[in-house]
């Protein structure tokens, strides 16, 4: 019978032993053989102490064949470097299934060598069963993540990756297993790439969620950034999610290319023309400086229709077409207005600067050969001497165009550079 409290001596020392849920145990390392092993061995693995010091090589028969030389060479190696270490490896139990032994072992060491080592053996297998599953549920996610087109991080308050993953990672160029702990503008830098990541990090941080774009390679993305793992009423992480939008960036491009272009010649329709007119105002009223708008009326389209065909009629607002963005520069727009009228919008031009376009437009009507040969009645309009609003600069330059046609048509020696 136990004592009820522990006294000195042998008695003492083994009333402690048995109230442990770990067994103390001693070995002679060389002979593979117990010397001494706790009570606690029993309930925890079934075997009697007998069987423990008894039988010589008890251990290395009972632990996992898969384990066995993995603990022996980790042993070794341990031997060499320390006196102490730890190592988890799966012990068979009496009634012959393995549980996981955590064993923490501490050598004793004489003058001559190692004489002998003890320890302490604690069953972990819940705790491994745990660990188990949770790589194993990690091992999923890993494998769904890289099935799944998106990037998905996590990142801590110094901008660093405590977790990468998903599909397209290798993609935009990161490795995954040497990602975490780097920082995040290794892959996300505004300077060089004008993405905003970073900053919708910082954001995060403060508890927005936050969505932004990133330009990489020419390709476009779709990043969502969000707080994750408050603490204390603050987020310590952010979780950042990446996918690629470049098909639909493209589609929204060519949507608003179609909008806002005329399909048959190209150039700007009149929707765009008005969205131009609307901000050259705004510009010329913020720094005082005029812009003209010419206004093109195709001369004798109908003709061409009746005598050539609407084919070659087509074929004849295309070549207009075609000389009017052949004499715009980069800050100028081209636009169908409507039929056989086009415009063109010339920023920071004066009435001098508009002429000599138009001289241009006329002699490169002039000089092209295809037949039937196209000539242009031509309007001019000045912002702000003119109009003072979108409408009013067209109907004036609608006005000059006709006040043009008007006396060509009288004079016929007049017709040329400006109609």
């Amino acid at each position: 019978m136990l004592p009820s409290s522990p006294t000195a001596g042998t008695e003492g020392c083994e009333w402690i032993l048995q109230q442990l849920d770990q067994a103390v145990w001693h070995a002679d390392a060389d002979r593979e053989r117990y010397l001494f092993i706790g009570s606690a061995a029993q309930a925890l693995l079934g075997y009697p102490l007998t069987a423990w010091l008894n039988e010589g090589g008890f251990w290395r028969r009972h632990v996992h064949p898969d384990d066995r030389e993995r603990v022996r060479n980790a042993a070794g190696r341990n031997w060499i470097r320390f006196d102490h270490f730890e190592m988890q490896y799966r012990f068979q139990h009496a009634d012959g299934h393995y549980v996981w032994l955590r064993d923490s072992v501490r050598l004793v060491r004489r003058s001559t060598g190692i004489v002998g080592q003890c320890g302490v053996s604690s069953v972990e297998t819940s705790s491994r069963v745990r660990e188990d599953a949770l790589a194993s549920e990690l091992g999923r996610l890993q494998v769904i993540l890289q099935r799944t087109p998106t990037l998905v991080c996590i990142v801590d308050a110094n901008w660093r990756l405590e977790f990468c993953g998903g599909g397209i990672a290798a993609e935009m160029g990161i490795e995954c297993d040497s990602a975490v702990g780097m920082p995040l503008e290794t892959w996300f830098n505004s300077a060089r790439d004008g993405a905003h990541v970073p900053e919708a990090c910082a954001r995060a941080l403060r508890g927005e969620i936050v969505n932004v774009e990133h330009n990489w390679r020419g390709r476009a993305f779709q990043v969502r950034v969000e707080p994750l793992q408050l603490r204390r009423g603050e987020p310590a992480d952010c979780l950042v999610i990446a996918w690629e939008i470049t098909d639909r960036k493209q589609l929204e491009q060519q949507a608003r290319f179609y909008s806002l272009s005329d399909p048959l010649t190209g150039l700007a329709n009149y929707r765009r023309l008005i969205e131009v007119l609307i901000q050259e105002r705004q510009r010329s009223d913020r720094s005082g400086r005029e812009f003209t708008l010419l206004l093109l009326d195709m001369d004798g389209l109908k003709r061409i229709n009746d005598i050539f065909g609407h084919r070659t009629g087509t074929r004849a607002l295309c070549r207009l077409a075609r000389i009017l963005r052949e004499n715009c520069r980069t800050m100028d727009l081209a636009a169908r207005y409507g039929g056989d009228e086009f415009a063109m919008v010339l920023p920071e031009t004066d009435y001098l600067g508009a002429q000599r376009v138009v001289q241009r437009i006329t002699q490169s009507l002039q000089s092209d050969l295809e037949v039937p040969p196209i000539m242009a009645s031509i309007g001019i309009a000045i912002y702000p001497a003119d109009a003072g609003s979108a409408q009013q600069l067209l109907d004036a330059a609608d006005r000059d165009l006709y006040r043009r046609k008007h006396a060509a048509h009288s004079n016929p020696r007049d017709a040329g550079g400006l109609g």
